[in-house]
């Protein structure tokens, strides 16, 4: 089994069934892998999913759906070890703007060892830093 980081939008769109993503993300989701998930991407996820026009649920909402997914996957948080693997990354690939967001996910699962970072948008992310990104959308 696969230790796999699930970027935000895989969240997002596990909760949207008007996506074309919903089945892929629930097949991920509900698959016998290892699941991981930043707390940057629970705090990611609140704010896309309480702001309009993406898919605008109440805060009461997402706060319940976030607690379903700290009660059921593990949860992995930054440290001295990621942010050391961030500065790295953002020399190296220099990314602006809301980019330093994806850098800072993909640090925090190279700093736990984990095995896949899974994505619906994997041009966001620096392939061969140590972590490879599953493209669900090839999949």
């Amino acid at each position: 089994m696969s230790k796999i980081l699930i970027d935000t939008n895989v969240m997002v769109y596990s909760i949207d069934q008007e996506s074309r993503y919903f089945s892929a993300s629930n097949r991920l989701i509900n698959s016998e892998n290892n699941i991981y998930i930043s707390s940057k991407s629970l705090a990611e996820f609140f704010a896309v999913v309480t702001r309009a026009p993406v898919i605008s649920i109440s805060a009461k909402e997402a706060l319940e759906i976030v607690e379903w997914f700290t009660a059921s996957f593990q949860i992995v948080f930054p440290d001295y070890r990621s942010l050391d693997i961030l500065l790295k990354l953002l020399k190296k690939h220099q990314p602006k703007g809301l980019k330093i967001h994806d850098f800072e996910i993909l640090s925090i699962g190279i700093a736990q060892q984990i095995d896949e970072l899974a994505t619906f948008n994997a041009k966001d992310f620096a392939a061969g830093e140590g972590i490879a990104i599953l493209d669900l959308k090839n999949l």
